[in-house]
């Protein structure tokens, strides 16, 4: 399921919610659609965790790729 099939259906689920038809629905059904929502959003935090992982790992490998040279620069008076 794409991001944007996650985002219309949380985004639907509030809807319902929040109108007339959420004065229908019974309790237990808007107690589901609340976990759903909250399932939704960890699931997302998850897909940004792991996004924010590859990144740093990405960065991380790109310093280790960079060599460093260094020299003995020799002084003398």
């Amino acid at each position: 399921m794409d991001n944007e099939s996650v985002n219309e259906i949380i985004g639907n689920l509030l809807k319902l919610s929040n109108s007339i038809l959420g004065s229908i629905v019974p309790e237990d059904a808007k107690r589901h659609f609340r976990s759903a929502c909250k399932e939704a959003l960890l699931g997302m935090i998850v897909i940004l965790d792991n996004a924010n992982e590859k990144d740093k790992k990405h960065e991380s490998d790109n310093l280790k790729s960079k060599k460093q040279v260094s020299q003995n620069i020799n002084i003398s008076d």
